[in-house]
Protein backbone atom coordinates (compact mmCIF):
# COMPACT_ATOMS: atom_id res chain seq x y z
CA UNK A 1 0.00 0.00 0.00
CA UNK A 2 1.37 3.40 -0.98
CA UNK A 3 0.37 5.97 1.63
CA UNK A 4 -1.31 9.09 0.31
CA UNK A 5 -1.53 10.93 3.65
CA UNK A 6 1.41 10.86 6.05
CA UNK A 7 1.79 12.49 9.45
CA UNK A 8 5.29 13.11 10.77
CA UNK A 9 5.34 13.59 14.55
CA UNK A 10 8.22 15.59 16.02
CA UNK A 11 7.08 17.46 19.13
CA UNK A 12 10.22 19.55 19.44
CA UNK A 13 11.75 22.97 19.68
CA UNK A 14 13.22 24.70 16.63
CA UNK A 15 16.65 23.01 16.62
CA UNK A 16 15.34 19.46 17.04
CA UNK A 17 12.68 20.12 14.39
CA UNK A 18 15.43 21.30 12.04
CA UNK A 19 17.27 18.02 12.65
CA UNK A 20 14.17 16.18 11.39
CA UNK A 21 14.29 17.81 7.95
CA UNK A 22 16.53 15.15 6.34
CA UNK A 23 13.91 12.50 7.23
CA UNK A 24 11.20 14.71 5.75
CA UNK A 25 13.23 15.13 2.58
CA UNK A 26 13.67 11.35 2.34
CA UNK A 27 9.90 10.83 2.65
CA UNK A 28 9.16 13.58 0.12
CA UNK A 29 11.61 12.09 -2.40
CA UNK A 30 10.38 8.54 -1.88
CA UNK A 31 6.67 9.40 -1.96
CA UNK A 32 6.46 12.56 -4.09
CA UNK A 33 2.68 12.37 -4.56
CA UNK A 34 1.86 11.96 -0.88
CA UNK A 35 0.48 14.67 1.36
CA UNK A 36 2.91 15.04 4.27
CA UNK A 37 1.84 16.94 7.38
CA UNK A 38 3.95 17.58 10.47
CA UNK A 39 2.81 17.69 14.09
CA UNK A 40 5.16 19.72 16.26
CA UNK A 41 5.21 22.44 18.91
CA UNK A 42 4.72 26.13 18.23
CA UNK A 43 8.49 26.53 18.72
CA UNK A 44 9.27 23.86 16.10
CA UNK A 45 6.69 24.96 13.54
CA UNK A 46 8.93 27.53 11.86
CA UNK A 47 11.59 24.95 11.04
CA UNK A 48 9.06 22.76 9.25
CA UNK A 49 7.34 25.64 7.47
CA UNK A 50 10.58 27.11 6.17
CA UNK A 51 11.98 23.76 5.06
CA UNK A 52 9.30 23.57 2.37
CA UNK A 53 8.98 19.80 2.76
CA UNK A 54 5.52 19.49 4.32
CA UNK A 55 2.06 20.41 3.15
CA UNK A 56 0.75 21.54 6.53
CA UNK A 57 2.13 22.08 10.03
CA UNK A 58 -0.06 21.27 13.02
CA UNK A 59 0.96 22.37 16.51
CA UNK A 60 0.39 20.97 19.98
CA UNK A 61 1.52 22.18 23.42
CA UNK A 62 3.73 19.22 24.29
CA UNK A 63 5.20 20.90 27.38
CA UNK A 64 1.82 20.78 29.12
CA UNK A 65 1.93 16.97 28.85
CA UNK A 66 5.53 16.15 29.72
CA UNK A 67 4.64 14.93 33.22
CA UNK A 68 1.80 12.58 34.20
CA UNK A 69 0.37 14.97 36.83
CA UNK A 70 0.27 17.86 34.35
CA UNK A 71 -1.39 15.67 31.73
CA UNK A 72 -4.15 14.74 34.18
CA UNK A 73 -4.92 18.43 34.81
CA UNK A 74 -5.67 19.08 31.12
CA UNK A 75 -7.06 15.88 29.58
CA UNK A 76 -9.30 17.47 26.93
CA UNK A 77 -6.68 18.98 24.59
CA UNK A 78 -5.10 15.60 23.70
CA UNK A 79 -8.55 14.11 23.16
CA UNK A 80 -9.45 16.96 20.80
CA UNK A 81 -6.15 16.54 18.97
CA UNK A 82 -6.81 12.82 18.62
CA UNK A 83 -10.20 13.54 17.02
CA UNK A 84 -8.66 16.03 14.60
CA UNK A 85 -5.91 13.60 13.60
CA UNK A 86 -8.33 10.69 13.13
CA UNK A 87 -10.59 12.87 10.95
CA UNK A 88 -7.65 13.52 8.64
CA UNK A 89 -7.47 9.79 7.86
CA UNK A 90 -3.71 9.42 7.71
CA UNK A 91 -2.43 6.26 6.01
CA UNK A 92 0.91 6.37 7.80
CA UNK A 93 2.64 8.02 10.75
CA UNK A 94 6.39 8.52 11.21
CA UNK A 95 7.17 9.05 14.89
CA UNK A 96 10.55 10.80 15.05
CA UNK A 97 11.02 10.32 18.79
CA UNK A 98 12.90 7.78 20.84
CA UNK A 99 10.81 5.87 23.37
CA UNK A 100 13.12 6.51 26.30
CA UNK A 101 10.76 6.80 29.27
CA UNK A 102 7.68 4.73 30.03
CA UNK A 103 5.47 7.80 30.23
CA UNK A 104 6.89 9.15 26.96
CA UNK A 105 6.24 5.81 25.27
CA UNK A 106 2.65 5.72 26.55
CA UNK A 107 2.09 9.34 25.51
CA UNK A 108 3.46 8.79 22.01
CA UNK A 109 1.63 5.48 21.62
CA UNK A 110 -1.69 7.16 22.49
CA UNK A 111 -1.00 9.98 20.04
CA UNK A 112 0.04 7.70 17.19
CA UNK A 113 -2.78 5.20 17.76
CA UNK A 114 -5.32 8.05 17.90
CA UNK A 115 -4.62 8.76 14.23
CA UNK A 116 -6.02 5.38 13.20
CA UNK A 117 -3.19 5.07 10.66
CA UNK A 118 -2.55 1.46 9.65
CA UNK A 119 1.19 2.07 9.10
CA UNK A 120 3.11 3.39 12.12
CA UNK A 121 6.89 3.71 11.88
CA UNK A 122 9.26 4.73 14.65
CA UNK A 123 12.26 3.63 16.72
CA UNK A 124 12.16 0.74 19.13
CA UNK A 125 14.71 -0.94 21.35
CA UNK A 126 14.43 -4.72 20.98
CA UNK A 127 13.39 -6.35 24.23
CA UNK A 128 12.19 -3.15 25.89
CA UNK A 129 8.56 -3.52 24.84
CA UNK A 130 7.93 0.19 24.34
CA UNK A 131 7.42 0.09 20.58
CA UNK A 132 4.63 -2.49 20.44
CA UNK A 133 2.24 0.04 18.90
CA UNK A 134 4.54 0.46 15.88
CA UNK A 135 3.92 -1.64 12.79
CA UNK A 136 7.38 -0.88 11.37
CA UNK A 137 10.26 -0.26 13.74
CA UNK A 138 13.72 1.01 13.00
CA UNK A 139 16.23 -0.14 15.61
CA UNK A 140 16.95 2.50 18.23
CA UNK A 141 20.75 2.79 18.25
CA UNK A 142 20.78 4.47 21.65
CA UNK A 143 21.13 8.11 22.53
CA UNK A 144 24.91 8.31 22.19
CA UNK A 145 25.56 5.69 19.50
CA UNK A 146 24.23 7.36 16.35
CA UNK A 147 23.38 10.90 15.40
CA UNK A 148 19.68 11.70 15.65
CA UNK A 149 19.56 12.57 11.92
CA UNK A 150 20.78 9.06 11.03
CA UNK A 151 18.26 7.47 13.41
CA UNK A 152 15.41 9.52 11.94
CA UNK A 153 16.45 8.63 8.39
CA UNK A 154 16.10 4.97 9.45
CA UNK A 155 12.51 5.68 10.51
CA UNK A 156 11.77 7.30 7.15
CA UNK A 157 13.33 4.28 5.43
CA UNK A 158 11.13 1.92 7.49
CA UNK A 159 8.04 3.81 6.36
CA UNK A 160 9.22 3.79 2.74
CA UNK A 161 9.90 0.05 2.94
CA UNK A 162 6.34 -0.45 4.24
CA UNK A 163 5.14 1.37 1.12
CA UNK A 164 7.25 -0.84 -1.13
CA UNK A 165 9.68 1.96 -1.92
CA UNK A 166 13.32 1.02 -1.78
CA UNK A 167 15.23 3.89 -0.20
CA UNK A 168 18.43 4.92 -1.93
CA UNK A 169 21.73 4.09 -0.24
CA UNK A 170 22.69 6.80 2.26
CA UNK A 171 24.89 9.62 1.00
CA UNK A 172 26.43 12.57 2.84
CA UNK A 173 23.97 14.90 1.09
CA UNK A 174 21.11 13.08 2.86
CA UNK A 175 22.28 14.62 6.13
CA UNK A 176 21.74 18.20 4.92
CA UNK A 177 19.36 20.22 7.05
CA UNK A 178 16.70 22.22 5.22
CA UNK A 179 15.85 25.80 6.09
CA UNK A 180 14.96 28.57 3.68
CA UNK A 181 13.95 31.70 5.62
Amino acid sequence: MTPERILVVKLADFGDALLATPALRRLRQGLPGARIDALTTAAGAGAFRHAGLVDEVLTFDKAAYDRPAAALRRPLAPLRLGRVLRARRYDAVALLHGLVTRFGAVKHAALVLATGAPVRAGMAVPGRGRGGFLTHAAPDPGYDRAHVVVAQLAIADALLAAAGVRPPPPRPADLRLAFDP
